[in-house]
């Protein structure tokens, strides 16, 4: 099975976007990067991805399959 990768875009200048990722069972969150307006560097959270994206912000997520 292959990894694969999720972008989520924010292009709302005001508002955050609260969202639920819901994965097939056979897939995990390895990464998930994130940046919003303003950030030198990416946000990195390991093994979960964020549950809402900051105003004018995107993420990726990297996924794994299960072992």
């Amino acid at each position: 099975m292959a990894k694969r990768i999720l972008a989520l875009v924010n292009k709302d200048p005001e508002h955050a976007q609260p969202f639920r990722l819901s994965l097939p069972g056979d897939y995990r969150v390895r990464h998930a990067l994130s940046w919003h307006d303003g950030d030198g560097a990416p946000t990195v959270r390991h093994g979960s991805a964020p549950g809402s994206l900051a105003p004018y912000s995107a993420a990726v997520v990297l996924l794994d399959p299960r072992d």
